[in-house]
């Protein structure tokens, strides 16, 4: 039994190439609508919390510090949710 190396033709071949492209778009579009509902979302959420904070102390509202603590709390919690999502992106 003799055994032959396989050898595609040049249609064969763009074929695969085009199937691999088509693959690895498919996966960039997944990615960018991961990142989009995910991170980009957590992240307009850290933002948000800093310009609430920020619009309450130009408006020289008082902010006691329990106030402060709880912003602070959901602002590290959004970051700590949004660089585990890019840790897991990486990895």
């Amino acid at each position: 039994m003799s055994t032959q190396p396989l050898t595609a033709s040049p249609e064969e071949k763009e074929l695969a190439a085009r199937r691999i492209l088509a693959v690895t778009e498919e996966e960039l579009q997944q990615i960018v609508l991961d990142i989009h509902d995910g991170l980009v979302q957590q992240l307009f959420a850290a933002q948000t919390q800093v310009s609430v904070m920020r619009a309450r102390r130009a408006a020289g509202q008082t902010i006691t510090e329990p106030e402060w603590d709880a912003h602070l709390e959901r602002l590290a919690g959004v970051l700590g949710q949004s660089l585990q999502e890019i840790r897991e992106f990486l990895g």
